[in-house]
């Protein structure tokens, strides 16, 4: 219902706005699960290391702070907000005229903008620093219990349950 009045009020503003959400969740996921990846020198799961940026945080020397992933996320947040924005300026349109254009086109085109950039400093100031910890990762592929489910097909269920047991105690 809401979709169909906005869609009405103005179509090409509508695609607009629907083709540019889902980069908006998938940054902020990434960088939501990687600023949480990152707590501390010796926590997480250390799969990866993110560039250093800054210093790092003044109550614990050695962490490097997530700052470009925050930044998504606090972008992510903005865009969310002009998408509601969005929404409510398409709803109050009749008949295919919209005085709320102009708060329409402000929020998608700050949406694009911030979108933008935000991709390309995520891209320049992140993803093509991040280096993968294979030490790590691998000790945890061989750590990880999981595994046991590949023998199920050859032992049963049951018995790899057990086999998971055992390695448990």
């Amino acid at each position: 219902m809401i979709l169909a009045a906005t869609a009405a009020a103005c179509p090409s503003i509508v695609l607009a706005r629907m083709a540019s959400q889902p980069p908006v969740f998938w940054d902020e996921a990434f960088t939501q699960e990687h600023a949480a990846f990152f707590p501390t020198p010796r926590t997480g799961i250390a799969e990866i290391s993110l560039p250093e940026l800054q210093k790092g945080s003044s109550i614990m020397p050695g962490k490097v702070n997530p700052v470009i992933p925050e930044v998504v996320i606090q972008v992510a947040g903005q865009v969310i907000g002009n998408d509601v924005a969005i929404t409510i300026g398409g709803q109050q349109g009749q008949f295919e005229l919209n005085v709320r254009v102009p708060l329409i086109a402000r929020n998608l085109l700050g949406s694009i903008r911030l979108l933008s950039s935000c991709s390309a400093m995520l891209d320049a100031k992140c993803v093509q620093g991040l280096q993968a910890n294979l030490e790590n990762n691998e000790k945890n592929a061989e750590a990880t219990l999981a595994t046991a489910t590949a023998l199920n097909p050859f032992i049963g269920y049951d018995k790899a349950s057990l086999t998971i047991s055992e390695a448990l105690s």
